[in-house]
């Protein structure tokens, strides 16, 4: 079973990590969880979505921490339904920001 998290009240789940040795960059592909997911997210603001995903990404920062891997740069993806792309972020590890 893959990591869930949540973008306010949507289901998100880890369909894919990533990670380039020579960059210290991970890639990561999320995935909204249910049919009306893209609905969900259009009535979201931009405010919720980037401090959920700054949440979701300082997550996963820990987990490569865990397994002794220093990230600089996160490329996060997130689709619904088909890899249909609702949105994508770069997170600086160091700044913690997008």
């Amino acid at each position: 079973m893959s990591p869930r998290y949540y973008i306010d009240d949507i289901k998100i789940e880890v369909t894919y990590a990533g990670y380039s040795e020579s960059s210290d960059m991970a890639t990561i592909d999320l995935e909204a969880v249910g049919g009306d997911a893209g609905d969900a997210w259009d009535a979201l603001s931009s405010r919720t979505i980037e401090n959920d995903v700054l949440d979701i990404c300082e997550d996963v920062v820990g987990v490569f921490d865990d397994v002794g891997v220093s990230l600089e740069e996160m490329r996060v993806y997130l689709y619904y339904y088909d890899y249909n792309l609702l949105d994508s972020f770069t997170y600086y590890v160091d700044d913690e920001t997008l």
